[in-house]
């Protein structure tokens, strides 16, 4: 049932450069998040429950400090070498619509 959660979830995160901001300031703090992808502090706390709740991201709970999952930082970043952005942005603006 939370699929469709999820998948507009892994959309959003994608398309706000999430994963790759992360993977380049590990242990990032909400506030580094807001300024760092330009959200209000309203927008970093959902995106950030959200991203932890699909297990992509984690925070450390001593420090509220975010972090890359492994699977996130192997297949979620700009630039890495199985980078699947691309098929999250297909699934997103072809599949999805023709499933309408």
């Amino acid at each position: 049932m939370n699929g469709y959660t999820y998948s507009q979830t892994l959309v959003s995160a994608c398309d706000l450069d999430l994963f790759t901001f992360l993977s380049q300031h590990p242990g990032a703090g909400r506030g580094d998040l807001e300024r760092g992808l330009g959200l209000t502090e309203y927008c970093t706390r959902v995106l950030m429950l959200a991203a932890c709740t699909t297990g992509l991201v984690r925070k450390e709970p001593r420090t509220g400090k975010y972090y890359n999952s492994d699977l996130a930082e192997k297949v979620l970043v700009k630039g890495s070498q199985q980078s699947m952005l691309p098929f999250v942005q297909f699934n997103c603006k072809i599949q999805q619509r023709g499933s309408s």
